[in-house]
């Protein structure tokens, strides 16, 4: 089975070296640039899209899938590299789950130790514990949310769905697939065979200026699935108290002197309002 890999890259140089040479088993591999990287552009061996402007996760792999020519798409973070055996273990349960739209193998961070990748849905979340302590499963799994680190989908389930929502800049994202897919009748599996690794936050290079649009788009684009999937009174209901306990706290920390929570909180506060507003998601430069 031939499969097409897609990496949407943004200042990513410092991670990008690991991540393709994790692609050996790949038939083809496109990579979506959101800001220009000519080192990049003159590496044999990828399909390279320069984008005129950033367009954001989702955008990014929509131009990508639309570019691939196989009908499996691995989906890769450029901060994730794959172990040697995943993709054949993907590939494997692939058959031996005809109703799975999409798969990714189990996720290890920088220490070896499972990092956290599967959950309930967004919104089922709410009426359970914070902290539920749940058992990490000895095999494969289906859940309703598994994280966008790395994804294999079927081309078929992503254009049955509409692929990735082009209103969301970045953040839950891979929440609203994966909510799609399982509407859409597809089963999402966690293939424990499979491993790969994730560095977590590494995708671009960090600056205060990306982690004020991160901290701004993770507000707008939790806002947005909520008006989306629950209605606009769902999504006041939640934005107001947010957008004010948000706004307290930020005033706290800089009272108290914290800088770094302090531009965390206002910059949510900001994102929040933001949507209240009616403002599209913010796009970085």
């Amino acid at each position: 089975m031939a499969v097409s890999a897609v990496i949407v890259v943004y200042k990513s140089s410092a991670v990008i070296e690991a991540c393709l040479q994790g692609l050996a088993g790949v038939d083809e591999v496109v990579v979506v640039d959101n800001h220009a990287d000519d080192a990049l552009a003159q590496r044999p061996g990828i399909r390279y899209i320069r984008n005129t402007r950033n367009e954001g996760y989702g955008r990014g792999n929509n131009i990508g899938v639309a570019a691939a020519k196989h009908d499996l798409i691995l989906l890769v973070n450029p901060d994730a590299v794959l172990e040697p055996d995943a993709l054949p273990a993907l590939l494997l349960a692939l058959n031996e789950y005809p109703e799975a739209g999409l798969l990714m193998p189990e996720i290890l961070n920088t220490e070896g130790k499972v990092e956290a990748s599967h959950d309930a849905g967004l919104f089922h979340k709410r009426s359970m514990p914070r902290r539920r302590g749940d058992p990490e499963p000895e095999g494969d799994l289906c859940a309703d949310f598994l994280s966008g680190a790395v994804q294999l989908i079927r081309r078929s389930a992503f254009e049955a769905v509409g692929g990735f929502d082009p209103n969301i800049f970045m953040y839950f994202d891979d929440d609203d697939l994966c909510l799609r897919l399982r509407r859409a009748g597809y089963a999402l599996v966690r293939v424990k065979a499979a491993k790969a690794r994730h560095i977590g936050g590494g995708s671009s290079a960090p600056s205060a200026e990306v982690q004020r649009l991160k901290d701004w788009n993770f507000a707008w684009s939790r806002l947005y699935l909520e008006r989306k999937f629950n209605g606009a009174a769902a999504a006041w209901s939640q934005g107001l108290p947010l957008l004010l306990r948000r706004y307290a706290k930020g005033l706290l920390y800089t009272l108290t002197g914290n800088r770094q929570k302090a531009a965390r909180d206002l910059a949510q506060a900001s994102g929040h309002y933001a949507f209240l507003c009616g403002k599209p998601a913010q796009p970085r430069n």
